[in-house]
């Protein structure tokens, strides 16, 4: 599984360069939530090559509940 995490001017870019699967999702929430309770990160932006998966739809969902703030899938 791969994915690059780097952060820049208070936004937190998640680059996923794997398809995506469950497996994926579940390594991505532990990351980035270890992030963003340590961090303050105003905005999460997320680069997946498939932007109309359902696990990728799921992921945003659950994480705007928790952190109410919104992701940026491109």
């Amino acid at each position: 599984m791969m994915m690059n995490i780097v952060y820049r001017k208070d936004t937190l870019y998640v680059y996923v360069v794997d398809e995506i699967d469950c497996d994926l999702i579940e390594k991505m929430e532990r990351q980035i939530g270890k992030i963003l309770e340590r961090y303050k990160i105003d905005n999460l932006v997320l680069d997946v090559k498939e932007k109309n998966n359902e696990l990728i739809e799921q992921f945003c969902r659950k994480h705007n509940v928790k952190y109410r703030k919104k992701i940026l899938v491109r």
